[in-house]
């Protein structure tokens, strides 16, 4: 009797008749098993050689690479051909991409000219003279061509620190003096008259190009100690960042300087302090003269070294309405280039600020650590 290929090889007639059956139906004979086995193999042999062909076809296949020939990778394997292929294609994408990349970046560039500087943070000083008439009444064409540059400048992205004076001589014009008092008390009353028409023509001038502002009124206190320093420079970063143009002027109404001999010199030492203390990258300082000027009256485009610059000034040259002078304005640039701040002098009465910083030879350049 033929042995089955169940688990243990038992014989079919010691099984029971029903499992007999069940048994011959499910294990195939000897040889039928085989040829099931050798049928399978060669179904599998066949199926091989045709994707084998396809694979070869496929490698076979051309592409375009980057630099536009066109290569055959028909003695490579299929695998290997494919993969040149899909590195070449990656590569023409790339490049399509860098091509988009680059002409959209030509566009934004035409269309927005000022991205070619990049934003800074600028400290814009001017003086008395330079926003007032001889009589100390605000000069309005002036002040209207000064702010709209300083708008100009804060549409661009820039922060703009602003530190004005003219508080005083508004004051004296308004209480019809001829002449900016000598007398602590008396500029405190000028002072605290001239504010209110100061910086009410400011906010009247802002407001008509949608830029707000906020007034900042400082004493030589605020910076001598550390935690009142500190409190102004966040007040300052607060208002600058949430789109603010500061407007910074020295408090005459409670300063008493003068008393003590010191003196911010017309708002030129208080540019510098609050420069630093804000970290600005460029501090300008405008004024009735077109930058510092020679000894024949010419202009002086650029200053590497502040080394005897001042000879080249009058201690003391300095109007009716102001305290201070081109000799104020030179030691503060000296201070502010040697902590590494760029420096102009210009003329407030010209639009000179987007030219400065466009880097045109307007007024003259002090170079921050110019030693």
């Amino acid at each position: 009797m033929r042995r089955l290929g169940g688990a243990r090889g038992r014989r079919a007639h010691d099984l029971p008749p029903d499992r007999r059956e069940r048994a011959e139906v499910r294990q195939p004979r000897g040889r039928a098993a085989g040829r099931d086995r050798r049928g399978a193999g060669d179904q599998a042999q066949r199926a091989q050689g045709a994707e084998g062909q396809a694979s070869a076809g496929a490698g076979a296949r051309r592409h375009q690479e980057g630099n536009g020939r066109e290569v055959l990778h028909a003695g490579l394997p299929h695998e290997a051909g494919l993969r040149r292929g899909r590195r070449a294609d990656r590569r023409e994408v790339s490049r399509r991409r860098l091509q988009e990349l680059r002409r959209r970046a030509d566009h934004r560039q035409a269309l927005r000219p000022h991205a070619a500087r990049r934003v800074m943070r600028i400290v814009v000083k001017v003086g008395t003279h330079a926003i007032a008439a001889k009589t100390g009444r605000p000069d309005y064409p002036a002040l209207r061509r000064l702010v709209a540059q300083l708008c100009a400048l804060r549409k661009a992205g820039d922060e703009v620190v602003f530190v004005s004076s003219g508080a005083v001589a508004a004051g004296v014009e308004a209480l019809g003096l001829q002449a900016r008092p000598t007398n602590v008390n008396e500029i405190q009353m000028c002072a605290a008259v001239g504010q209110a028409r100061f910086i009410y023509e400011y906010e009247r001038l802002f407001a008509a190009d949608g830029v707000r502002i906020g007034q900042v009124l400082l004493t030589h206190d605020d910076f001598e100690e550390h935690r009142r320093a500190q409190n102004v420079r966040k007040s300052i970063d607060r208002l600058v960042r949430a789109g603010i143009v500061p407007i910074i002027n020295e408090n005459d109404v409670v300063a008493d300087e003068e008393l003590k001999g010191k003196t911010f010199g017309d708002n030129d030492w208080l540019s510098f302090l609050i420069a630093k203390l804000v970290r600005a990258d460029v501090l300008i300082l405008l004024t009735t003269v077109d930058g510092l000027l020679d000894a024949n009256g010419k202009r002086i485009p650029r200053v590497d070294s502040m080394r005897n610059v001042l000879r080249l000034v009058r201690a003391g040259d300095k109007g009716k309405l102001s305290k201070g002078g081109m000799d104020s304005k030179l030691k503060a640039v000296k201070a502010a280039t040697q902590a590494g701040i760029d420096t102009y002098i210009a003329n407030g009465r010209k639009a000179v600020l987007q030219p400065l910083l466009a880097g045109k030879s307007v007024g003259t350049f002090f170079p921050g650590s110019a030693l």
